[in-house]
């Protein structure tokens, strides 16, 4: 049976969810939608952008893979592992942005204990014709189950566009990883993205404020 495009996708990021997602910072970017927090970064990705905290980095891993792997190295050598499947297939993802201090308290500030930091990637994949947001939704809700404790679907607005948005806890982790999606289709919706934000799970309520700012400025590059 041929797989579909959205199963397709979302696979992608169940083997990413992992990964240590670290880029090289892009922060002057034209005509971003949306109105970020004071001190926002713009990251720059293929085809996309999203501000987010400064104490983010990030980039398009198709390009500035060579800067994303040093830059890990610099951090954590062990966090080099981590990139292996990215190598493979960099232009798999079009933006990768993590959290240099690791949005947690309780860290003493040492990114190097932090197993799978504050993360964000972004992905695209052909939107089939005629789709709905509502079943795009439901069929990746499906296939996300086979990973995830899914916890929350809705269809919501977002600068007036519908947007699918699922929320999902690891199931095979300790300590327990959750992830926010976001489903957004392309203007000419012949294509979508999977905005993916991931976190701790006991650290996902304080950040869900920042992703849900975050969301609002993403914007869609020529």
């Amino acid at each position: 049976m041929q797989q579909k495009p959205w199963i397709k996708i979302l696979t992608v990021i169940i083997c990413l969810f992992l990964a240590i997602n670290l880029g090289a910072c892009s922060k002057e970017i034209p005509k971003i939608i949306g109105v970020p927090l004071p001190g926002w970064t713009a990251i720059k990705g293929e085809g996309v952008a999203l501000f987010l905290p400064q104490s983010f980095v990030g980039g398009n891993p198709g390009r500035d893979l060579d800067k994303i792997t040093e830059q890990l190295k610099a951090i954590n050598p062990n966090y080099e592992q981590k990139l292996l499947g990215i190598t493979r297939n960099p232009t798999a993802v079009a933006l990768l942005a993590f959290d240099t201090q690791g949005f947690n308290n309780q860290n003493q500030g040492s990114i190097s204990n932090i197993a799978v930091p504050t993360n964000i990637n972004i992905t695209s994949q052909t939107m089939p014709k005629d789709v709905t947001v509502s079943s795009l939704m439901d069929n990746s809700s499906q296939q996300i189950t086979k990973e995830y404790q899914v916890s929350e679907q809705k269809i919501i607005t977002i600068n007036q566009q519908e947007v699918a948005k699922i929320v999902a806890t690891t199931s095979n982790s300790n300590p327990k990883i959750k992830q926010l999606f976001y489903l957004v289709p392309a203007p000419d919706r012949k294509k979508f993205w999977v905005v993916t934000y991931t976190t701790f799970s006991k650290d996902f309520d304080r950040l869900l404020p920042m992703f849900s700012e975050s969301i609002k400025t993403l914007q869609f590059l020529n």
